[in-house]
């Protein structure tokens, strides 16, 4: 491949209207002249087919391991539910392709172990969808603590309201996120990106402690009325500790309506203070443009990160950097490495909720 020929990606998880392979991945790659969407893969031949026309992708398939297999691909996105996730990589990793998988990388942190530790034993890239790591307000954020604007960093506090997780109604659709073996569920998803992108700002955890709770323990089936048992938890809070002593306080609540702000941030520095909303308040925060305020003896001020924002932004982003890694040989981020450090947090999590002890993370990296 020259430096100028695009690469060329199959998107496995793509139905119009619906899925979040169609609804985000296809739109960033179409924009990004780094890329060539060469196949779309659906479960149905007829939603792939439909899918490849409407993206002016010349393959079409409704077998996910033919896409992979295909020679002439060389960068597989891999946007269906997590319980395919760990098949999928294996056969991608197998065939020398390049990976983007979403978030969560595995349904549990033995899969995702496994996983990482097939990337690191191959040569090509391999990413992992927590898209609050290369977010522009987070790394805005980590560059003025970098550069002492705020002073020695004292606490943080981070809360995060979700709608679809933890309400009395859901649809059929997102029955799945009730059952732990789905690997879809607040924990995961909803604590998974906000303890991403808090520890991109802030680094790594030294220990926590946390509670968590179902406090919608059935749930109505919208489409029938049928009610269901969650057997997972939708409401989290956490006290840990940072490497260099911080303290952080993370809630991750579920019930939230549509429309409710989805997150605050607010860091405490010795010399000024960090007040962070999303611009868009619906937005999550691995997504959403930041709204910074800079606080100090000098007053307060604006210092949002002004950048663009959105799913497909934000997507577009990820792959950009995924390109990068490729053609210059530089490590992806965030990698399958990221992505193992994130499911160990929330087994810690887990671990500490269960026992009711302090988690010790030995190596937070």
């Amino acid at each position: 491949m020259t430096a100028q020929e695009p690469l060329t990606v199959g998107v496995v998880g793509a139905s119009l209207g619906k899925s979040w392979g169609a609804g985000t991945h296809l739109p960033a790659l179409r924009r990004l002249p780094a890329y060539r969407i060469l196949a779309v893969g659906s479960s149905r031949k007829e939603s792939a087919q439909a899918t490849a026309e409407a993206f002016d992708a010349p393959l079409a398939f409704s077998d996910a391991e033919e896409l992979i297999a295909h020679p002439d691909i060389q960068v597989v996105s891999i946007c269906v539910r997590v319980a395919h996730h760990e098949e999928l990589v294996r056969a991608a990793v197998a065939r020398g392709k390049h990976v983007y998988c979403e978030w969560p990388l595995a349904t549990d942190l033995l899969q995702a172990e496994a996983l990482a530790a097939l990337s690191a034993r191959a040569p090509e890239q391999h990413m992992v969808g927590l898209q609050g790591v290369r977010s522009r307000g987070a790394l805005q954020a980590k560059e003025l603590i970098a550069q002492g604007r705020i002073g020695r960093v004292l606490s943080a506090s981070l809360t995060v309201r979700l709608s679809g997780f933890g309400n009395a109604t859901l649809p059929r659709t997102r029955l799945h996120t009730l059952t732990p073996e789905s690997g879809t569920n607040l924990l995961t998803v909803g604590a998974g990106h906000a303890l991403a992108t808090l520890t991109t700002v802030l680094g790594p955890l030294r220990s926590l402690s946390a509670a968590t709770g179902t406090r919608t323990p059935t749930v109505m089936v919208a489409e029938t009325g049928e009610q269901v048992a969650a057997e997972v938890p939708d409401q989290l809070t956490l006290a840990g500790e940072l490497t260099d002593g911080a303290v952080v306080s993370v809630a991750v609540l579920g019930g939230a309506q549509p429309g409710a702000a989805h997150f605050s941030l607010h860091i405490v520095g010795s010399e000024a203070t960090l007040d962070i909303q999303p611009v868009t308040p619906t937005l999550p925060v691995q997504i959403a443009e930041w709204a910074i305020r800079l606080t100090d003896h000098n007053g307060s001020r604006n210092l949002s990160s002004d950048g663009a924002e959105g799913a497909v932004e934000n997507v577009a982003a990820m792959y950009d950097a995924l390109a990068t890694a490729i053609t210059t040989g530089g490590r992806v981020s965030p990698g399958f490495e990221e992505g193992l450090a994130t499911h160990r947090l929330l087994a810690g999590i887990e671990r500490s909720a269960q026992t009711g002890s302090r988690v010790e993370f030995t190596d937070p990296s």
